[in-house]
């Protein structure tokens, strides 16, 4: 038989936490925490370089097309497929930009002048009311430059590239194109 001295017992009548177990249960959740924002914050800046790259991508396709359009609307004005007939907003941008880097404005279809490089002024990239990218510099500014430059490979074709350039923060990005045209007709 057990005999107990209540006299002298001490009970624990408010089991509670110590100062100890809360500290260390804030930190496991303030850690959580940490690890869900930055999470969060590495979706945010990948969702970003997607887009970007997306938009980069379908601006190099566009230059490429531009430049192939030039070559079709050469041969519906009766010229040859580098160089055209006629005078005006399509000139002949084969013949012209044989190994220079050039613009083409897609809402107006004109040729730049052959920008020193993709940081040239003349090679940035504007949006303007009705969405699409154009080189005038009347639209709202964007973080792309492009440009275009044709190369002379054979009398039966020419090469084609389209750089487009962007700026992430502190990062320098770009996207290349290139296509082959020939002289098909």
């Amino acid at each position: 038989m057990k005999i107990r001295n209540t006299k002298y017992e001490i009970r624990n009548t408010n089991p509670g936490f110590t100062i100890l177990e809360i500290t260390v249960v804030i930190f496991i959740i303030v850690m959580g925490l940490m690890g869900i924002l930055s999470l969060s914050n590495q979706n945010i800046q990948v969702k970003t370089i997607n887009r970007s790259t997306v938009i980069a991508s379908q601006l190099a396709q566009e230059g490429l097309e531009l430049v192939r359009n030039k070559r079709d609307v050469n041969w519906l004005q009766g010229g040859d497929w580098e160089t055209s007939s006629s005078t005006g907003s399509h000139l002949d941008i084969l013949q012209q930009a044989k190994g220079y880097s050039y613009t083409v404005d897609a809402a107006t279809g004109l040729i730049g002048a052959a920008p020193g490089g993709i940081n040239d002024s003349a090679a940035k990239l504007y949006l303007n009311s009705a969405g699409f990218y154009t080189h005038a510099v009347t639209a709202t500014s964007t973080g792309f430059s492009r440009l275009i430059t044709v190369g002379n490979e054979t009398a039966a074709s020419t090469s084609v590239t389209c750089l487009v350039q962007w700026h992430n923060g502190t990062n320098t990005n770009n996207f290349t194109a290139q296509t082959v045209l020939y002289n098909w007709k």
